[in-house]
Parts: C-alpha cells; structure tokens; sequence
C-alpha cells in the first residue's frame, strides 16, 4: 500500500492557491495521464483583471528537467503553450490526460502581473473522484511547512528549483526538538515530489514523531508547495518563509458543529514558532455577526502544551491562547459539537509565527474530506475565478477585520472579459462580521446555474476585508479552498445579441 501511495503522490501532492505571476510564476507541481482506470488532468487557470493585453507562456518540465508533453484541445501536443489573454478576460485550459502518469512543475511567463493557478483532477474510468490544486509559488531560500503524519494522514513536499541548489531538511516535533535531518541536491529546472515520512519519504524511519514541522534551508531560492493528505482527499497547507515578519493573520472562514445524523464539522487551528523567542499566541474566534464564537479545542498529541481558554466558562469564550517555545507549533482542533456554525478567526502574536486553518467533515468520527484556510492578506479590491455547472458550486466568504463597518460591490466576468451582471445591492458587512455566500443559489447571482470566468469585489467604503472562495463538488463530495487576487476588471459592454 505504501508503494502504491508513493505512487500517486503525482497526482495528490498540491496545494492550490492563486498569485500575482510577475514576468514568471511557478507551479511547483503539475500531473498528467493514466495508471490503469485512474487518470489525472491538470487544468490551467490565468485570468487578467487588468486593463492591458498580455500573452503567456506556459513551460512544462519533469522531474530531469526535460520536456514535459501534454496534450490540450485546441493547442495541441506540446510541451510549451502560449495564449492571449486580453483585458479581463480568463483562459481555462485543461489536459486530455493522455499517456502514462507523470508528474513535473510549471513555469508562467507573462508581461504584467496575472492570476495563475492550476487544478488537477482525478478520474475513475472517466468518473470523477477528488481535485486538488497548484498554487504558483515564490521562490525562498528558508520557509518551513507544517507536517501531520499520524494515523490516515501524510504530508508531502514538491519542490522546483530554477537554478542549481541543494537542500537541507530539518524535522522538528511539536515541543521544537529535532526528530531528524538530510540534504540533497536539486538540479536546475529539476522537480521532486516526496513524502515527508514513511518508505521512500525524506525520513523513511523517523521515530517519535507525528506532527510538527519541517524547514527547509537551500543554497538558493526554491518554488514549493505542500498537502496534507488522506486516502484520495487532500487538502493545501501554508509554506511559510522563515524571515517573515507577520504577527497578524485573518481566517475568513472556519467551522463547527454536527447534526443529528452524526455529521460534524471540526476546524483545526496550526500555529508554530518560526523565530528564536517563545511567541504568545492569541486566537479570536467569531460568530458572523462578530460575537465570540463559542469552541472548546484539544491540543493533538501535546499533553504539555500551555493551552488556555481565559473565560473559565468556554463556551462563553471565543477566545484561545497558547505559548509556543522556539521551533514549537500546535494542531488545535476543535470538537464539532453544538450546532453547525461558520464564522471567522484572527490569530495574533507578539513575534513572527506561521499559520493555517484546516477544516475537516466526519462522519461520527470517520473522516470524509477537508479543507485548508490560508492567513488572507487585506484588500480594498480583489478578483477570483469562478468555474461552475451542475453539481459543483463556487462560493466566497468576505471577513471585515476593522471596527469600522464596509460596503462591497460584487460582479461577474466572463471568460471573454464582458460584464456579466451585478449583484442587486451591494454588501454592508459591520467591524468584525463575516459572510459566506455562494455564487449561484439564489444567494449572490440568483439563477446561475453554470458560469465560466471571474469574480470581482471592490470596498466603496471602509477599509480592506479579507476574502477566501471555496470551490465544492457535490457528489461525490469534495472541496478547496482558493485564495483571491489583488485588482478588478469592471468588464466589457456585451455587444447586442
């Protein structure tokens, strides 16, 4: 079985998150073809929320180094793709899944800053299974990346060098402590995808370690991408670059609660240490209408960890706290108890730390599949892609993180770049409230039953907010999370007809 999974780790091993690409953005990790009844197809997504014309280049490369070459409808069989991509316009480009499975990464050279991201997906016999992401990745000398291997979970690593390195690799436990090292070079152009632990993984007989993280030092800068993995569900985690000096982070989406058939909802909260004093953490969890969003949370595996809920009722305390030693990190999870609920989290601390948000639906306590909640930068004007038809939805949830309330306009643009409608009034969302909508349903753009193109938002007053979007399938079930691009496009006039 562990060969197997070493196997399709091509195909699983992702993250997705979107990016301004200037002059060139790197995808990490891409796949493409067939391993008996199971094929995998990598879709491309580049939209252009800007006013000026631009061309991409798409470069596929395997792990040598070498040409890549994949088959797209309507451009061939190649291993190098370039398209037009005119003022707000998005290119939707997917792979025939052709061939044997091979994995490699991605270069996206364009002239102006654009939207990139990439999206694989998994067919059974032309069925589909699960989806993931590549997000495009900047390269970094020294970034560190939580890692969960206990009992149903792995963590994989995909790295893509643009120019000769080697790298070094430390594991660090929950408490800091090193549980092991190793190092290796990377050629330039080259790409490698492995686990972190078991056969055939960075540390294939790593002792006395189930979740911590990993930092990674290199000679010079490397593209990487990480996943949290469970049987065919995989979900994103944060590379973070250690010389961050971010202290603030905002989670626009969390989770928690059940229903009477034993569905349940449970968020996990991962923060870890990136700097050399103990950091004082502090997280606030609120409802959407900014009241404290009642959770109690188990510490995984850190029967030490100063963990505390100040209110000595927790269910009347949104508040967590947690003190984290140098190197340390925490997985706070939350029960899944009471009512389901959605709202929002801010973590602060008073040195530079790393963190994530993951949340994950059981069935009593079998897991089902999960997602990953990425710290959301402030924006006063953002734009995502939006690709939906029957069964799959896209939505959007929107976190004010000032006192002060926002008023945000919302529209649709299509792939061709002509405005494609508005919502009816635009959004009032008070200091510290949220908002998850969807895109169809009868909720932002009622009627819209497929679309094909992008999203844009724009605060007309107030400050910034902080924006994720989930993209769902509903059977069988499966989603992700998709962070949001700074700029918007207003869209062409359609033309009459």
């Amino acid at each position: 079985m562990r060969a197997k999974a070493l196997t399709f780790l091509v195909v699983v091993l992702c993250c997705f998150a979107l990016s301004f690409a200037q002059d060139t953005a790197y995808l990490p990790q891409v796949a493409n073809g067939a391993a008996g009844a199971v094929s995998v197809r990598t879709t491309f997504i580049i939209f252009n929320p800007t006013t000026v014309a631009d061309t991409v280049t798409i470069h596929l490369t395997n792990d040598a180094g070498q040409a890549m070459t994949v088959s797209i409808p309507g451009l061939g069989t190649d291993d190098e793709f370039t398209v037009a991509v005119g003022p707000g316009q998005t290119k939707i480009l997917q792979t025939t899944g052709a061939g044997a499975l091979t994995a490699g990464a991605a270069r996206v050279e364009s002239r102006h800053p654009l939207g990139v991201s990439a999206i694989f997906t998994m067919y059974n016999s032309g069925a589909f299974l699960t989806e993931a992401g590549v997000g495009s990745s900047t390269p970094l000398s020294n970034l560190v990346i939580p890692v969960d291997v206990s009992a149903g979970f792995n963590t994989g690593v995909a790295l893509f060098a643009p120019e000769a390195t080697t790298v070094n690799y430390t594991l660090r436990r929950l408490d800091g402590t090193v549980a092991g090292t190793t190092s290796g070079p990377l050629a330039r152009r080259n790409h490698l995808a492995k686990f972190v632990a078991g056969t055939g993984g960075l540390f294939p007989s790593v002792s006395n370690f189930t979740r911590g993280t990993l930092e990674l030092s290199c000679t010079t800068p490397i593209a990487a991408v990480v996943l949290r993995q469970n049987g065919l569900s995989s979900t994103t985690l944060p590379v973070v670059n250690k010389a961050s000096s971010n202290t603030d982070f905002n989670l626009p989406q969390i989770a928690n609660g059940g229903d009477a058939a034993g569905v349940n909802i449970r968020t996990t909260f991962i923060v870890f240490n990136i700097s050399s004093t103990a950091a004082n953490v502090q997280i606030d969890v609120r409802k959407p209408d900014s009241t404290a969003f009642p959770v109690t949370v188990q510490g995984l595996d850190s029967p030490s960890l100063s963990l505390a809920q100040p209110d000595s009722s927790p269910e009347q305390s949104g508040r967590l706290t947690v003190t984290l030693q140098p190197g340390a990190s925490a997985f706070l999870q939350t029960t899944g108890t009471g009512a389901v609920s959605v709202g929002s989290a801010q973590v602060s601390s008073d040195v530079p730390i790393g963190v994530s948000g993951i949340f994950t639906l059981y069935n009593g306590q079998t897991f089902m599949t999960e997602a990953g909640v990425g710290d959301s930068p402030v924006r006063t004007d953002f734009t995502l892609p939006v690709d939906f038809a029957a069964g799959s939805s896209n939505s959007i949830a929107i976190f004010n993180p000032n006192q002060t309330p926002a008023l945000i306009d919302i529209w649709l643009v299509d792939e061709a770049g002509a405005f494609a409608g508005r919502i009816s009034a635009p959004k009032l969302l008070p200091g510290l409230s949220q908002i998850a909508l969807q895109v169809s349903d009868n909720e932002l753009f009622p009627g819209k039953t497929s679309f094909r193109g992008t999203m844009c938002a724009s605060v007309t007053q107030g400050e910034g907010v902080a924006a994720v979007t989930l993209r769902t399938n509903n059977d069988p079930l499966s989603y992700t999370t998709l962070p949001v691009v700074e700029g918007t496009f207003e869209g062409t006039i359609p033309s009459a007809g």
